[in-house]
Formats: C-alpha cells, structure tokens, sequence
C-alpha cells in the first residue's frame, strides 16, 4: 500500500518542482540598460552674409527592443524661446539658419531620450560660441570731374574750390577733381585786358569737364 501511495506522490512532486523551476527564469524581472543619450551640436558661420547655421543631433546609445522617445531642440542666445525642436525614437535632428549682427554669439542644444521597455530616461546639453564678424564693403569713390584752364597768353592762375589748383602757361587738365563749383583767378598781363569764358565761376558735374577760357586782349584792340 505504501508503495502505490508513493507511485502517485513522486510525479506529484516533481510536477511541482519543474513549475518552480520553470517560474525561477521565466518570471524573474528582466534586466534593461539604461539610458543615455548623447548631444552633438554644430555652429556653421557665413562671414560673407552674417547668416549661421546651428543644427544638433540627440541620439540614445542603449536602445531597446520597442520605439522609444528622443527629442531635440537647438537655440541662441538672441532667441532663448526660439530655435527648432525635433524627435525621433532613438535619435532626433534639428536644424535652423538666420541673420545675426557682427559679434559673439551662443548656440545652444539640449536632449532627452527614454528607452523602451524599463522607462529609462536621459538629458543632454551642450553650448558653443560663435563669432559674426562679415566684412564692409569699402564705400564707393567720390564723384570726380576734369577742370581744364586755356589761355590765349602764357599766364599764372589759381583755381579754387572742393580743391584748389594752380599753374602757370596756356593749358592744364586738372583730373579727378572733386565735383562742385570752382573759380578761377588770373594774373594781369601789361597792356593786355582779361576776362572768362564762359564765367569766372563754373560747376564740375560727376564725369564731365568744366573748361575756363582766359582771354587776353591788347589794350586799344577791339574784338
């Protein structure tokens, strides 16, 4: 009788101790990695324009199974609550490009990221400076004129103006004057009267010539 007792109890029992031992790895709490999610920021100047390219990328370097969250947003120092944002479910990129003034300047990124199964979670951030400094152009040449003097005489005279000239025989081409009004003066010759054609005082437009005749004629001779 004992012994047909024990036939029915030793399947019992073991029965009994391969669910245990079956439960022991099946229903043991599963082991995940933590999170950790890596920043990277990039800063791209255009010193011909003043126009700067920020972008960065967030990315989890221990991914689970299932989709997780990552996000990132990329921001300066002139708009602190501007920039761009961007997600992914391991990595996530944003990117933006906009005029800024000549100085220095502050890019900054941050990142989130949480693993999925286990919820782990993770922050990244980073900053970098930036310097604008875009080139000014030179300021375009000044407006300038030819001031021409003939005289019928060897003679001396002074022009005077936006530049003054000066000069002695019976031509002169004084070039890249400055434009505006001139006057001449010239100096007496014995015998002889003068005058200025077509006026003593003349204007010199922006690439043109202004010419003054001097005009001797002996005392006593009519014209």
């Amino acid at each position: 009788m004992q012994i047909q007792k024990m036939k029915y109890i030793v399947p019992v029992v073991l029965g009994i101790l391969s669910v245990l031992y079956f439960s022991a790895f099946t229903l043991a709490p599963e082991a995940y990695a933590a999170s950790n999610v890596i920043c990277n920021l990039d800063v791209s100047v255009n010193n011909s324009t003043g126009n700067v390219t920020i972008s960065g990328t967030a990315r989890e370097q221990h991914p689970e199974r299932d989709p997780g969250l990552t996000t990132v947003e990329v921001f300066d120092s002139e708009d602190l609550d501007g920039g761009e944002y961007g997600q992914g479910d391991t990595s996530a990129n944003a990117s933006y490009t906009k005029h800024f003034e000549n100085r220095t300047h502050r890019a900054y990124i941050k990142g989130t990221s949480m693993v999925n199964p286990g919820g782990s979670s993770s922050e990244c951030q980073d900053q970098e400076d930036f310097t604008v400094a875009v080139s000014q152009p030179p300021p375009p040449p000044p407006d300038t004129c030819t001031v021409a003097v003939r005289s019928n005489l060897p003679t001396g005279w002074t022009v005077s103006g936006p530049n003054n000239y000066s000069g002695t025989g019976t031509t002169a081409n004084y070039i890249n004057a400055p434009t505006g009004t001139y006057d001449i003066s010239a100096s007496n010759i014995a015998g002889y009267t003068k005058s200025f054609s077509p006026s003593a005082s003349q204007t010199c437009s922006a690439g043109g010539t202004t010419t003054f005749s001097i005009n001797y004629t002996a005392v006593g001779q009519t014209h």
